[in-house]
């Protein structure tokens, strides 16, 4: 009964209080620096004042919240989950993780979640009725049939044969309502040309999990990296890096592969030892001309999570067993010598100014929940080298940038400002001088609405209420 008259309140006519969080500090993400004693005011979905506590008014009647000692962000976004399919398969509760863990927007890569339902959690979100982040979707990931048994037959692809199949795909996406194309490693690059002039013609962009040439990506109009382990493969030695990709599209070694999710990833070290590293730089260098930014998704590689110490095993309430058991990265994949040459590409990738964007490939299994997992990923980060303003700024203000480009049609914020959508996380220690303090959350605001501890600790207990639940 409690449960449900928390997370009730979340909703309906609260949801449009006026809200003042008062005597907080404010983080100023984009250039490292708080503001102590900030009085920050919000009605209905947006920031309505922000500033000094003695000089900013607050409405009457308004729902005063004590930020004295606790500090401000704006909410975070994961910008390459899998949480719609997550939610349908093995993660009921993955929306209540998300805002419970200040998770406010996240970018879904592809899902075999109908468009029209999609629209409608969209919809629902937006309007309070459910809890839930804001979403920038793409529906099914476009790539090229093998044969039925290997991509053909996954029910998050829309498999095509041929270019022009390719070409009218885009417009039945677009037609669905979908916020941008998303492209999966089996697609041609050789195809992407076409695709992405489709898809400007609708105002959409393009991003992609590519294999072969990132730097000719780049160059036609690639809208965004997916997939930030491919640049292994894409600046091995021609020979080598061609001979992987006839590989990799090869449909007897995708069945081959098909039992481990990332069994390709085998030649992660192989692959860079073999690296072409004035392709590499004339690569990165294209990319940060186009300002190209790249998803990380680190977080659900096994030795990553080994190297901030993370042990996953008591978020095994919030997921379901799943009906084929699949296991993390194989063993040898992102050992400590793979791990450490993505932490450095990524750092050659930062230090060029290309946008790095924090993901997570966040699913339907506890070692990759949504949510929590987000929160991982920046402790990998700063792991990696990134100070925790670099780390943060991956969750928060350059999402907010490169959305506000790619995807017009969502929006997100960029800071704790006037005018700015109302997602706020509540900290209770400076995630500037820790970034682990980003999981000392007191509260988080979505949307305009205000979960405070109590509330917070509702959406948890319906996350593992849900997966508990047996179907």
């Amino acid at each position: 009964m409690l449960l449900s008259a928390l997370l009730l309140s979340a909703g309906g006519a609260a949801w449009a209080e006026t809200v003042a969080i008062t005597n907080v500090v404010v983080v100023d993400v984009a250039h490292g620096t708080t503001r102590s004693g900030q009085t920050v005011v919000v009605r209905g979905e947006t920031i309505w004042a922000a500033g000094n506590s003695r000089r900013t008014a607050i409405p009457a009647g308004a729902r005063r919240i004590d930020g004295r000692g606790r500090f401000l962000i704006p909410g975070l976004w994961d910008m390459g989950s899998f949480v719609l399919d997550g939610r349908a398969n093995g993660v009921p509760g993955a929306f209540e993780l998300m805002i419970a863990n200040g998770v406010t927007g996240t970018r879904d890569m592809g899902t075999a979640v109908a468009p029209a339902e999609i629209a409608r959690l969209d919809k629902a979100i937006r309007a309070g009725e459910i809890v839930g982040p804001r979403l920038i979707w793409a529906t099914k990931m476009l790539s090229r049939r093998l044969d039925a048994e290997v991509s053909g037959g996954r029910k998050e692809h829309f498999s095509v044969k041929s270019e022009r199949d390719a070409v009218a795909a885009v417009d039945r996406m677009a037609a669905d309502g979908a916020h941008y194309i998303r492209l999966h490693q089996t697609l041609p690059e050789i195809w992407l040309p076409s695709i992405v002039a489709r898809a400007r013609a609708h105002r959409m962009t393009v991003t992609g999990a590519i294999v072969a040439s990132w730097r000719d990506a780049a160059l036609v109009g690639l809208g965004a990296f997916d997939h930030f382990v491919d640049l292994y493969r894409s600046t091995a030695r021609a020979p080598e890096r061609d001979q992987f990709t006839r590989l990799f599209r090869d449909a007897a070694f995708q069945r081959r592969i098909a039992g481990s999710r990332d069994g390709f990833y085998h030649f992660f070290e192989p692959l860079r030892g073999l690296r072409d590293q004035a392709y590499y730089q004339a690569t990165i260098a294209a990319m940060a001309r186009a300002g190209t930014p790249v998803t990380t998704d680190m977080a659900t590689m096994v030795h990553s999570q080994q190297a901030i110490g993370l042990d996953v095993e008591e978020r095994r309430r919030f997921s379901r067993p799943p009906a084929q058991p699949r296991a993390p990265s194989p063993p040898g994949t992102t050992d400590g010598r793979a791990r450490d040459g993505l932490w450095s590409d990524l750092r050659d990738l930062h230090d060029a100014g290309v946008p790095i964007l924090a993901g997570t490939q966040a699913e339907d299994a506890y070692w990759e929940l949504p949510g929590p997992t987000l929160v991982d990923e920046l402790l990998i980060l700063n792991k990696a080298g990134f100070t925790p303003r670099q780390a943060l700024a991956a969750a928060t203000v350059t999402p907010a940038r490169v959305i506000s480009r790619l995807f017009p049609r969502v929006i997100a914020a960029n800071a704790v400002a006037k005018g700015q959508p109302a997602d706020l996380v509540m900290l209770d220690a400076n995630p500037l001088i820790d970034i682990a303090n980003v999981r000392r959350i007191y509260g988080v605001m979505a949307n305009g609405r205000w979960f405070g501890p109590a509330e917070r600790q509702a959406l948890i207990e319906r996350a593992a209420e849900l997966a508990a639940k047996r179907e």
